[in-house]
Order: structure tokens, then C-alpha cells, then sequence
């Protein structure tokens, strides 16, 4: 995208071309959004899990001070 651009004000890709580029370029970042967030949200709900096993079973860090 950021190629795209730089073509456009450059002069090396026509307006119109630009123009119409830019709704289905906008349509693929809104699809392009979710899709993110759904990755981070599985990426932080794993880790909520894994945090929750090692509080059950004792392992990991504790952020008490002298304890490890």
C-alpha cells in the first residue's frame, strides 16, 4: 500500500487508477482488522490459560519478594 501511494503522488500511477484502487484497498484493510484482532485475542486467551495452570500448579514467577 505504501508502494501504491508513493506511485500516486510521484505521478507514476495515473489518478484515476489510484482512485479507484482506493475503495477496494479500504475494504480489504476493514476485512484485514478483525482477523487481527481475533489473532490477538486467541494469542492472549492462551496465555491467560497457561498463567492460570501455573498459579493451580505453583510454577512460574511469583511477585512476592524473597519467593521463588
Amino acid at each position: 500500500m505504501e508502494k501504491l501511494n508513493r506511485s500516486a503522488y510521484t505521478g507514476q500511477l495515473h489518478p484515476r487508477v489510484a482512485a479507484g484502487l482506493a475503495p477496494l484497498l479500504h475494504l480489504r484493510l476493514r476485512a484485514i482488522e478483525p482477523m487481527e484482532m481475533e489473532r490477538r485475542v486467541t494469542k492472549l486467551e492462551k496465555q491467560m490459560a497457561t498463567d492460570e495452570v501455573e498459579r493451580a500448579t505453583g510454577e512460574g514467577n511469583c511477585d512476592v519478594e524473597g519467593r521463588d
